[in-house]
């Protein structure tokens, strides 16, 4: 599968998962009390739905670009390495 296929793929599935998560969160609307340790409090179903949702697509953000980051250095590692080579075999 080419580059842009594959980012077509992704984007159309995430527009699924979003759709999804806008009908359920529209659909569950009643108060539901959260515990947070020392207090409790009361909050519509759908903004804890929406603010968890939205906490879950950031820490996935991070992790994919901490993964991207770290598969780079392996990359440069690499490249350094075969370059320290390829010198010394000169």
């Amino acid at each position: 599968m080419d580059k842009m296929n594959k980012r077509q793929t992704k984007f159309f599935v995430s527009i699924f998962l979003v759709l999804l998560v806008v009908i359920f969160s529209v659909i569950n609307t009643e108060a539901v009390t959260v515990n947070l340790l020392i207090t409790k409090i009361q909050v519509p179903l759908i903004i804890l739905i929406t603010v968890t949702f939205i906490l879950g697509v950031v820490v996935a953000y991070l992790f994919s670009v901490q993964n991207k980051n770290d598969d780079n250095k392996k990359q440069i590692s690499k490249e350094n390495k075969k370059s320290k080579t390829s010198s010394e075999n000169k």
